[in-house]
């Protein structure tokens, strides 16, 4: 070696995680920095673009649910299929059903400082009248705000509620409350029995009101933000599950009111004697009908008028006791009070009901104009609707 060369090597890679060397024209390797953020910004945008439809989902089924348009088109569609099976309907358009769309929808909006009509009763009120017919003028001051399967102690405890938390009667005489009464609804709520908790369950559905057998209805503190959120979404599911159920519903073929034998009425009979508590259906009615007499001395005390309604009945109903008793009761009641009395028992034949105590299509359509027009007198009375 020439003296003073210098021995020249090749340099020791210190670091075992440098990238190598790049052959000449290839791409730069990825490092696990480099491949770290980009699987993370991959992830941000994938999450975005869901969250996104999520939003997007929602504000799209939140405006059907709220479209005048589409409701009537879920209306139309159910008016069609229980016109075509002459079978059983509770209005309840864009919900899952009637209580639903009285809870949700009906009472929150209902606003009655000038007075107006609201019927009241169970299911078998709900089945008699069809206030969405009435002029466009005059449904916002006519209610029906029956409830299924309520006797007289749970209609009370409803009327009271809506007194105190809706402001039902401040309208004083320009107020009517229309009351629909079957003896079916003098019935006592026996653990077991088919509908004994339907009032207390409906009433915790939402999480929006506490139920008392005692104490009746109470609504829930809650801040109203909370409320309306919840509302929007209860109201979003019952109109996705309302369209599906729509789109399945059948348009021919059956006509259960047409059906009836010996051998349902027979059925029927047993039905409802378990449901008045069989021998015990004296102490129901004198106890139910104290919760009907108190009920209407509330809505008089509060200065509005009421009116009873005697629902159609099949003619099963008169080789029973109860009917008969029920009847004179009533009428010793209503007289006592001074309310008028609107019989309507046999008013609708055999072939109008759907089942034991409910009118089917047929029958609805008879009975409906009768509850209406005393709506629209009372209206025109306080010049409502006009």
């Amino acid at each position: 070696m020439a003296q003073g060369s210098v021995l020249s090597e090749t340099p020791v890679q210190e670091n075992a995680d440098a990238a190598p060397a790049v052959a000449a024209g290839g791409p730069a390797p990825e490092t696990p920095g480099r491949r770290a953020r980009r699987l993370r910004r991959m992830q941000a945008i994938v999450s975005l673009a869901l969250l996104a439809v999520v939003l997007l989902t929602s504000v799209a089924v939140s405006f059907m649910a709220h479209s005048r348009t589409l409701h009537r088109m879920l209306l139309n569609r159910e008016l069609s299929s229980w016109k075509a099976t002459n079978g059983l309907y509770s209005y309840h358009p864009g919900y899952i059903d009637a209580e639903d769309w009285m809870l949700l929808d009906a009472v929150p909006k209902a606003h009655f400082p000038h007075g107006g009509v609201v019927f009241m009763g169970s299911s078998t009120t709900q089945h008699a009248v069809m206030p969405w017919t009435l002029p466009r003028a005059q449904r916002p001051y006519v209610q029906d705000f029956a409830m299924e399967s309520a006797n007289y102690t749970e209609q009370y405890q409803w009327v009271r509620f809506l007194t105190k938390d809706h402001n039902l009667l401040q309208a004083g005489p320009k107020m009517l409350i229309v009351l629909g009464l079957a003896y079916f609804d003098m019935r006592l709520k026996i653990p077991g029995t088919t509908d004994a908790n339907f009032v207390p369950e409906l009433f915790k559905r939402y999480g929006w009101y506490r139920y008392s057998r005692r104490t009746g209805i109470h609504r829930v503190a809650m801040n109203p933000w909370k409320r309306w959120w919840m509302r929007e979404r209860l109201r979003d599911y019952d109109f996705l599950e309302c369209a599906l159920t729509d789109l399945r519903l059948p348009t021919s073929g059956w006509h259960p009111g047409a059906a009836r034998t010996p051998a349902t009425n027979h059925a029927a009979r047993k039905f409802n004697r378990g449901l008045l508590g069989h021998s015990q259906w004296r102490y129901a009615m004198k106890t139910e009908l104290a919760q009907l007499n108190a009920m209407m001395g509330y809505i008089q005390a509060h200065g509005a008028h009421v009116r009873v309604v005697l629902l159609p009945l099949s003619s099963w109903n008169d080789s029973l006791p109860y009917p008969r008793a029920y009847d004179k009761r009533v009428r010793a009641v209503c007289k006592k009070r001074g309310i008028r009395i609107v019989n309507l028992q046999h008013a609708v034949p055999d072939s109008g009901f759907y089942d034991a105590g409910h009118l089917n299509y047929t029958g609805e359509r008879q009975i409906s104009p009768i509850l209406l027009g005393i709506a629209q007198r009372h209206l025109r009375r306080i010049g409502l609707g006009q």
